[in-house]
């Protein structure tokens, strides 16, 4: 059986959120993705501290298709989400019936 992900990234507005998941699900990368926020953020960036507000967008898709999917981001929206904020997470997830 295939494992399942959730993907989590993030950006500065919900506009800009919207272009990268559509494209992942528009490439069936990922069965859909949510936008989550505003959420406020609180980290340590490049040896500064910091707070900001982002907008959170989940993927889902399977184990298989995780490179996949990263690939895609860093190619289509590589300035958008990475060189703003340089983070993709995934967490595994069961099986949904």
């Amino acid at each position: 059986m295939t494992g399942f992900l959730q993907v989590a990234t993030a950006t500065e507005s919900r506009e800009e959120a919207e272009k990268p998941a559509g494209s992942v699900v528009t490439a069936r990368l990922a069965a859909g993705a949510q936008i989550v926020g505003p959420v406020v953020s609180v980290f340590w960036h490049q040896g500064e501290f910091g707070t900001g507000e982002e907008w959170q967008f989940l993927f889902k898709t399977r184990a298989d298709r995780y490179a996949e999917l990263g690939a895609h981001l860093l190619e289509h929206h590589r300035k958008l989400i990475f060189e703003a904020r340089p983070e993709a997470a995934a967490e595994s997830r069961g099986a949904g019936r």
